[in-house]
């Protein structure tokens, strides 16, 4: 099969090949190639032509294909996707892995052989309280951040941004960022306790004896009566500041308010996935004061080596 090569090309190649004169095929290719270096049609059809008859130069010129502007992104994943096969089959695992990591940002699937071969770290998970946008909201997290690199990136904001050197203390204290983080996850912690079970946010209507004790945790009170008259009004500015923040639907809130209806929001943790698990990095008397992500945040050292081990081949960490 040909990739998108030029339909005359691809053809006339297809058609030498068939009647045995592949030596005469390849010289076509030669001329085109000379002819337009650059051209992804050209490259697609003879690094397929050289793949095919297991010739070495089918991985360079996978990669001239890679290189060329404008190429499209099916086309830049199946051409990674084969070079990252012909690297693991001779053995250059370090090639490899640099074209599975170029894999995964064109949004490709990894070949199988790839990600048997990769050796991986054993992972654990950690829940946070709320939703994923809240956390990486307030966290500064990138919203498309892969899972697996969700606590690798709060170590690296931890380290650079949690906190600060203070003039003639032997410490470091932590800065607005950090203590801002930490003052959501006590907040949706509340939360997640009023959730329940269901983990879902819920009053019946605005009369509800659970509305207040709502409205409290969010840092607001109901002005006015029940009804097309109420508003929210803020009574805790810090509590509001983070509700709002980190994306608390108030504004449905308020419409469920006004129109003495339900409310219901989703609030179901956040799963992240920790190196080793979490007891590899506790001590028996900090698996008693608190959750790991209170632990992790409060310990920059940890951050650090978290970041280290993370960058280090899994075998060697």
């Amino acid at each position: 099969m040909v990739w998108g090569a030029e339909a005359g090309l691809a053809d006339r190649v297809r058609a030498l090949e068939a009647a045995g004169e592949a030596r005469q095929a390849r010289q076509i290719l030669e001329r085109a190639l000379h002819s337009s270096p650059t051209d992804a049609d050209v490259l697609e059809a003879a690094a397929h032509f050289e793949d095919v008859h297991r010739s070495p130069l089918a991985p360079a010129l996978y990669q001239r294909l890679l290189d060329c502007p404008g190429l499209s992104e099916e086309r830049r994943q199946r051409a990674l996707r084969r070079l990252v096969e012909l690297e693991l089959a001779a053995g250059d695992r370090t090639a490899a892995d640099a074209h599975v990591r170029g894999l995964r940002l064109a949004g490709g699937a990894v070949p199988e052989l790839a990600r048997a071969a990769q050796p991986v770290f054993p992972m654990g998970v950690i829940e946070v309280p709320g939703p994923m946008r809240g956390f990486a909201r307030m966290a500064a997290l990138a919203p498309d951040i892969p899972p697996d690199d969700m606590l690798l990136a709060l170590a690296r904001n931890v380290v650079t941004n949690g906190y600060q050197a203070v003039s003639g203390a032997e410490s470091l204290d932590q800065t607005e960022y950090l203590k801002l983080v930490l003052r959501y996850l006590s907040q949706a912690r509340e939360l997640d306790k009023f959730a329940g079970d269901s983990k879902v946010v819920q009053i019946e209507s605005c009369e509800s004896d659970k509305t207040g004790e709502l409205l409290k945790i969010l840092g607001f009170r109901l002005r006015g009566a029940c009804g097309g008259d109420v508003a929210l009004e803020t009574v805790n500015a810090s509590r509001a500041f983070l509700a709002m923040d980190s994306g608390f639907p108030l504004a449905r809130l308020e419409q469920s308010l006004r129109t003495n209806r339900p409310f219901t929001h989703d609030f179901k943790p956040t799963r992240i996935p920790v190196i080793f698990s979490s007891d590899y990095w506790l001590s028996v008397k900090e698996k008693s004061a608190g959750e790991f992500i209170d632990v992790f945040l409060n310990d920059p050292s940890m951050c650090r080596l978290y970041l280290g081990l993370a960058k280090l081949d899994p075998e060697t960490a």
